[in-house]
């Protein structure tokens, strides 16, 4: 056999068999360790069940979750502007091609939003920063710290949820979250026909407050007057002012006359002229006006312009009642439209307070820190081995002895 092709086994070269003595001459070091560690945090885990929640080094915690749809698309407004028209309403700029989904994200992170929860809430006495130097940037902190929200691209879904030890509270919190987005789309809706009901709606208000209003104005007109039909009553006023004039005018003739027969102031004169001044009182009666039983008659002079009060009135009422009715029938069409529309924001589930925590997982810890520990403890084994080494080599410790003199 040629030894010259034989390969030198090195003075540095490590086998297999190197690493397994050194792990059999350490294995109670290793042992032990992973043992304890292994000890030390189950006791750690069990430890943290055996105080309440609220008190516990490492308490329970509950993740309830709501699950919404937010339709881009719904009333065929495209998904451009509708990202836009909420950033609008938030003060924000975005650009184009940007995700609803993003959108609402970003506008449940803004601080506005956060406000209006902790508030609403009031959690800042529920965290327990009353007495903080600042408070609500302290729950603001908590608050996006927890709060989750994640997109489901394949049922075009979004998940709603908050981290909290107290399950009721986290249920409330997340479900004011999504009352309050709810209401963020509901308001930046910019579908025609829910623009256009809006404003028939108004419209419709407006003029049945002007249709009560000039009843109002009819009924004190009738009531004062005792007035339905104010052209008939001038009509027949004007006939019964033109008949009492025309019999003064025949008994002031049959006066006249009746002295030219007679010189002395017989009964039948006294008669005649009665019957004149008892229609001359009562032309003036109707020329000037007077009041009967609560109800004035208007005299002559009045009765032209509240003819023409009346009439615009009367005029006025007809056409805001035509207008009234053409609005109502407007309205209920474009309503059916509306109705027809999806509605924007979707709650498929609202959230409930967890029965079954959502974490930590105790047993997960106890085998990743087993797991950790014997690894290190393997790793501490090769230190052992190399620093007795190092005390077994006088030239290695006369080293060591010159580096500390």
């Amino acid at each position: 056999m040629n030894t010259q092709n034989q390969i030198p086994r090195g003075e540095d070269e490590i086998s297999i068999i190197d690493l397994l003595a050194v792990l059999l001459k350490h294995k109670k070091f290793i042992i032990i360790t992973t043992i304890l560690s292994f000890l030390g945090v189950l006791g750690f885990s069990r430890g943290s069940l055996l105080m309440p929640n609220e008190r516990s080094y490492y308490p329970n915690y509950f993740i309830p979750k709501a699950i919404v749809k937010i339709n881009s698309n719904s009333g065929g407004v495209d998904l451009g502007s509708e990202a836009g028209g909420l950033t609008a309403l938030l003060g924000m700029s975005v650009k184009s091609g940007t995700t609803v989904f993003g959108t609402a994200k970003k506008y449940v992170d803004s601080d506005s939003f956060v406000d209006k929860v902790i508030d609403k809430l009031n959690l800042i006495e529920a965290y327990g920063l009353t007495d903080s130097g600042k408070p609500s940037l302290g729950a603001r902190a908590i608050f996006k710290e927890n709060l989750s929200l994640s997109e489901d691209r394949n049922s075009g879904t979004m998940e709603i949820g908050y981290k909290s030890i107290n399950g009721k509270l986290a249920a409330d919190i997340v479900n004011t979250v999504v009352t309050l987005l709810d209401n963020t789309f509901k308001e930046m809706s910019t579908d025609e026909n829910v623009i256009q009901k809006k404003l028939l709606g108004k419209e419709l208000a407006s003029t049945e407050v002007k249709i009560n209003d000039l009843e109002n104005k009819l009924k004190v007109f009738n009531e004062k007057y005792g007035i339905y039909d104010i052209e008939s009553y001038a009509k027949e006023k004007a006939s019964a002012l033109g008949s009492l004039r025309s019999q003064y005018l025949k008994k002031v003739m049959e006066i006249e006359s009746y002295k030219a027969y007679s010189s002395i102031e017989d009964p039948g004169l006294r008669k005649l002229k009665i019957e004149r001044d008892s229609l001359k009182a009562n032309i003036e009666k109707l020329e000037k006006g007077y009041t009967v039983g609560g109800i004035i008659v208007p005299s002559e002079k009045e009765l032209p312009e509240l003819v023409s009060n009346y009439k615009k009135i009367s005029l006025e009422y007809e056409l805001q009642g035509k207008l009234y009715e053409s609005l109502a029938q407007q309205y209920e069409l474009v309503k059916l439209k509306t109705n027809s529309i999806p509605p924007k924001f979707i709650v498929y589930e609202k959230a409930t307070p967890p029965p079954v925590k959502s974490g930590p997982n105790r047993r997960k810890l106890i085998k990743i820190v087993t797991m950790a520990v014997f690894f290190l403890s393997i790793f501490g084994a090769f230190i052992l081995e190399f620093i007795g080494k190092i005390k077994q080599d006088p030239v290695e410790m006369a080293k060591l002895k010159g580096l500390k003199k």
